[in-house]
């Protein structure tokens, strides 16, 4: 199986193939041998997450997952589809991913350019969808890669157009441009703005 991303925690090599995972350890012999193997390969070299505890990726059968090297499990139910791949989209391959922490926010972050979507999941609150908004109205998210970092508590984040921000709940431009907003709730406003 081809080697198409690797990363590291403290202690594993984490080797992906497109249809594997393979976990390496420190061997005194070998540097590192083969811990275990599992059949859950990566569709999109980029959309590797690193977390606390292990990982999070596209996976090769089209579905989020993340492993901590021991099991591995598909992340938060439904993303797009009744099934919970991403099935109906064209293309994932191109796809990227990232790990955003900002105050309480702790969510992972997939962009699938192709698609024009960016897909949010935060534990204990589930998923949800990020957009830019431009001339053309609503795109992806335009962020390409964020950090925390940990000296000052912000999050330095790069933009699909080579910018470099820093993400803010206080913010109310981008890049001096104003932030319009949108959010679709499940109630109904009946058509007036009065309480109800």
């Amino acid at each position: 199986d081809e080697v198409v991303a690797l990363t590291e925690n403290t202690n594993e090599v984490f080797v992906f193939g497109s249809r594997t995972l393979q976990i390496m350890q420190p061997d005194a012999n070998l540097v590192y041998a083969p811990a275990t193997t599992k059949e859950y390969g990566c569709t999109a070299p980029y959309s590797v997450i690193k977390l606390d505890e292990g990982f999070a990726w596209l996976d090769s059968r089209r579905r989020f997952v993340r492993s901590d090297g021991r099991s591995i499990g598909r992340i938060g139910g439904d993303a797009v589809s009744n099934d919970g791949d991403l099935g109906p989209l064209v293309e994932v391959s191109d796809g990227f991913g990232y790990r955003v922490q900002l105050g309480s926010l702790d969510a992972m972050v997939w962009t699938l350019p192709t698609d024009g979507r960016s897909f949010v999941y935060q534990d204990g609150v589930g998923w949800g969808q990020w957009s830019g908004y431009g001339d053309s109205g609503y795109t992806a998210f335009p962020v390409s890669a964020a950090c925390l970092v940990e000296s000052t508590s912000q999050t330095v984040v790069g933009t699909t157009d080579g910018k470099i921000g820093v993400l803010s709940f206080e913010s109310n431009t981008d890049f001096e441009e104003p932030i319009p907003a949108h959010v679709t709730t499940g109630f109904l406003d009946r058509g007036s703005s009065n309480l109800k």
